[in-house]
């Protein structure tokens, strides 16, 4: 079989695992499931004509594409959310066949297929288009970034620096972090291409940055006109808050009291977002040692496995912790969660760090930085690791294709081992806390 016929047979393997994900999750659940009724909510006003609200009420809570399509799509289906998994089916299977493109820019053909199969059977990527929230569009445009700007490698035209910065605009309304895929690619085109004449690193910057700018102004004049914020949405402050204050575990925790607390900051939304935000930086400078002490903790659930995830694809009613509602999980479906994750993160860090020179090394490496640092300066949870996984795909395949093992020096490979060992006892801890065997508080 040549590569015309690997792809299809891979992006029909990929759709049918995915057809059968959406058909395996109870009909409703979006309608209970952690995160979803909001934007269950919020697409259902946009169909009826009721405006961008939650509970009545104007917001920008919320990041706003994906709603709209969403909202899109209920008008062409009369409100149907198994439509709206259908075309999150689509776009997944589309984020495979981007990573092949990208793929063959750094490996062989024949790792390019495999690059795109791991994509597709990844459980993670095969479940997520069931659940509705942002996130498969947001790796969509995600991937289609990284393809545009190999595009704009090859080609360093203003269509395609106005077209990336199209792309990137899409990408933060889908989600306000895709501001930082905007600075990893400022950041590399302008101090890390020191090969191209720093006129043309600034004048590809600029165009970047004016077209994203164009995109995403719209939307943030609305939020400032409508909610008295100037921003991309009014939860930035509460994730802030989240992650440094006396309370706060590394994880996502509110309790009622800090419910409460913030409730009282301000009437208004974008007055809540402003207080929380204000509460997080006293917090983070006044108590600086704790706040960094807690990094470890935030790092740790960031790198936790896919095991979590479960809790949002088949919800737990009434389960009052992670580790509860996992322990009811039969324990096949926590292995196929956990395993291949494993074995992407591991095989990954391995590329990036013992393989040198591969196309636009430095740019995954910014992506997967800020993606990390942005749960420094919040809080950390597993899912917030999925943006980062097809770089490490792609480091996964440049180590098996270039197997550079054997060439590395000792110290290089002992380091890497003793990383590698750090994140065996991120798992081995979330395995003894699930389990039972180690308890929290």
């Amino acid at each position: 079989m040549n590569s015309r016929s690997i792809l299809p047979a891979l992006i029909l393997l990929g759709a049918l695992l995915r057809l059968v994900a959406i058909d395996m999750r109870p009909p409703g659940t979006p309608l209970y499931a952690p995160d979803e009724p909001d934007y269950v909510e919020l697409s259902t006003n946009l169909w009826l004509g009721d405006g961008y609200r939650l509970e009545g009420h104007a917001t920008a809570y919320r990041d706003m594409l994906f709603p709209a399509l969403a909202a899109g799509i209920f008008k062409l289906t009369e409100g149907s959310l198994r439509a709206v998994q259908y075309f999150q089916l689509i776009l997944g299977c589309l984020t495979g066949w981007l990573l092949y493109l990208i793929g063959r820019k750094r490996v062989t053909e024949k790792w390019a297929l495999i690059l795109c199969g791991i994509w597709m059977v990844y459980p993670l990527a095969v479940i997520y288009p069931s659940l509705f929230v942002t996130e498969t569009l947001f790796m969509f445009l995600l991937l289609l970034c990284f393809v545009w700007y190999d595009k704009l490698e090859a080609e360093r035209s203003v269509v395609n620096m106005a077209l990336l910065g199209l792309l990137l605009g899409l990408l933060c309304l889908s989600r306000a972090p895709g501001s930082f895929m905007v600075a990893s690619v400022l950041i590399y085109v302008v101090l890390i291409r020191y090969e191209i004449a720093w006129r043309e690193r600034f004048r590809t910057a600029a165009i970047v940055l004016t077209v994203c700018l164009v995109v995403v102004l719209p939307w943030m004049i609305r939020n400032y006109v409508v909610v008295d914020s100037f921003s991309l949405n009014t939860n930035g402050g509460m994730n802030l808050f989240i992650g440094n204050n006396p309370e706060a575990r590394g994880s996502y925790y509110l309790n009622d009291e800090m419910l409460l607390r913030t409730n009282n900051l301000a009437p208004t939304e974008a007055g809540r977002d402003r207080a929380c935000r204000t509460l997080a930086k006293e917090y983070f400078w006044g108590n600086f040692r704790h706040s960094l002490d807690l990094w470890p903790k935030k790092f740790a659930h960031f790198w936790s496995t896919d095991m979590a995830m479960l809790t949002h694809y088949l919800p737990l009613r009434g389960s009052t912790s992670l580790a509860e509602s996992l322990r009811a999980m039969p324990a096949w479906s926590l292995l196929v969660m956990a395993i291949p994750y494993c074995l992407i993160v591991m095989m990954g860090t391995a590329g990036f760090y013992l393989v040198k020179h591969f196309p636009t090394r430095g740019l995954f490496i910014l992506h997967i930085f800020w993606t990390v640092f942005a749960a420094f300066v919040t809080y950390g949870l597993p899912r917030y690791h999925y943006p980062v996984m097809p770089a490490l795909m792609i480091g996964m395949v440049v180590y098996l294709e270039r197997k550079p093992w054997q060439g590395a020096p000792s110290w290089r490979r002992n380091f890497l081992l003793a990383v590698l060992g750090l994140f065996g006892g991120i798992w081995l801890f979330e395995v003894a806390t699930i389990t039972g065997f180690y308890s929290i508080g």
